[in-house]
């Protein structure tokens, strides 16, 4: 997203990358607990249930041979069960086996996995040919595990007490990752975010006054850098929940959802963090939510890009930018500013709020009292919400930047939106009016360091929507159909 003030009226220009049939795909969620439940959207709505008192504690989708797998433990043994997806039909024991925790499912290689955290094993069944396998894996204290189902990877991960281990999908070529997730720490649940090479954790820790839940997320490649996506301390359960459990992952719409098995609920927000919600919970007669499974129409990663032309209205030079993004965020893409003020170091910071700071600082020239300088960043997922934009010189802010953040929604769908948002409150909390919108469409998404007001581009289209501009007070948001 490109965005230019004009005077004091902020517009925009999107750059839409057509992407018609996925978008008119239908996208599903399922989760398990005393029934077995599916919902028509992401967000939750139409939830129905597909199966009575099934007792279920984890549950997998195979979309396109239109079955549903659950753990069954409602008999005192455990057995995987299979049935229609869409309820109809009588379902039927796939395997009977020693005990299930989660399930991961890899359709196609026509393979169902599971782990069992009491016996300490992890096990593998052929959705065609039924049998309960079990792999050559002997963890000491067996939490969760993951698929990278990759064409480059076909590799398992699990959590042995706070160590993560790699194998390929037969339990062959183990490797053990050599940084941990951290000591004191209950595992309860992984994904693997194969669009930024990481993993997502869910657990609980004792090591802070009180306890807390999290959701933590660190390298794939050898564990590292771990860090707090979510937390909630002193089991409050205000985002991550009392007892999460099961996560999985939206790669395209750039969110994660997980189960929280204390209070009952689903849950979902961005990879980074921001815009929680709570989208299913269950009354006590209902039984507790366990696990959760996905149903993605378009599995393809997703950035939304979003520059700057930033004009210095502090009345003095400045050496430096600086945005504060809402949410966790790490090695993102950055452009680095037009030539005349190319900025030569870009850094990513923890902020208070668990927010992120992006920086850009030493510029082959200062950027001039009335001078516009350029940077941009690529972030995973739709939307990006930015707090903040100042200008530095040196250590010290000398003064904000305007701006006005926009979102989009269902991109060459029916109901495509603009969302302006006056959400940067860290910086000057003043009314802003937001007004023009133009939207280019391209077959190919737009590079980066084109997304801005001097490069040539030619668009597939370009629509001119009118607007009469509109005033924003500080918090408040306008939707713009498109």
């Amino acid at each position: 997203m490109g965005k230019h003030k004009l005077g004091q009226i902020f517009c925009l220009t999107a750059f839409v990358w057509l992407a018609l049939a996925s978008a008119l795909a239908a996208d599903n969620i399922y989760w398990a607990g005393r029934d077995l439940h599916g919902a028509p959207n992401l967000d939750g709505t139409g939830a129905h249930s597909l199966w009575s008192n099934v007792y279920s504690a984890d549950v997998a989708v195979d979309p396109g041979n239109n079955k549903v797998y659950w753990i069954d433990i409602s008999t005192g043994m455990t057995r995987i069960r299979v049935g229609n997806l869409d309820g109809s039909g009588t379902p039927s024991t796939l395997v009977t086996t020693s005990g299930a925790y989660e399930l991961q499912i890899d359709v196609a290689n026509g393979r169902i996995y599971w782990d069992d955290i009491n016996s300490l094993t992890i096990h593998w069944s052929s959705l065609t040919t039924p049998a309960d396998h079990v792999l050559p894996l002997h963890p000491l204290d067996l939490r969760a595990i993951a698929l990278d189902l990759r064409s480059s990877q076909q590799s398992l991960y699990y959590i042995d007490t706070f160590d993560v281990w790699r194998s390929d999908l037969n339990g062959g070529n183990l490797t053990h990752l050599p940084n941990t997730l951290g000591a004191g720490t209950v595992y309860s649940g992984m994904a693997i975010d194969t669009c930024n090479d990481q993993i997502l954790v869910t657990g609980t820790e004792q090591n802070t006054p009180g306890g807390s839940t999290f959701i933590l997320r660190a390298d794939l490649a050898d564990a590292g850098n771990a860090a707090y996506v979510l937390q909630d301390s002193s089991w409050t359960g205000a985002i991550v929940g009392t007892s999460p459990r099961k996560i999985e992952i939206d790669p395209h719409g750039g969110k994660m959802y997980w189960s929280d098995v204390g209070l009952s609920t689903i849950r979902r927000a961005d990879l980074s963090g921001a815009n929680f919600e709570e989208i299913a919970n269950a009354s006590v007669s209902s039984g507790s939510f366990m696990g959760l499974a996905l149903d993605i129409s378009d599995p393809s990663c997703s950035t939304v890009g979003t520059n700057k032309d930033l004009r210095n209205a502090t009345r003095q030079a400045a050496d430096g930018i600086e945005i504060l993004l809402k949410g966790v965020y790490r090695h993102l893409v950055h452009y680095d500013g037009y030539p005349a003020n190319h900025f030569a170091s870009y850094t990513e910071s923890a902020a208070p709020g668990g927010n992120t700071r992006l920086s850009w600082s030493s510029p082959n020239n200062v950027v001039q009292p009335g001078q516009i300088a350029h940077v941009g960043f690529n972030a995973p997922g739709t939307s990006a919400t930015i707090l903040g934009v100042f200008w530095r010189h040196g250590k010290t802010r000398t003064g904000c930047a305007p701006q006005v953040s926009t979102n989009t929604h269902a991109w060459g769908s029916p109901g495509s939106q603009v969302i302006f948002t006056n959400n940067g409150l860290e910086c000057r909390s003043v009314p802003r009016y937001v007004g023009g919108l133009k939207i280019e469409w391209y077959a190919a998404a737009v590079p980066l360091a084109d997304l801005n007001a001097r490069a040539p581009r030619k668009p597939l289209r370009v629509d001119a929507i009118g607007r009469v501009p509109i005033l924003l007070k500080p918090g408040a948001e306008v939707k713009i159909d498109v």
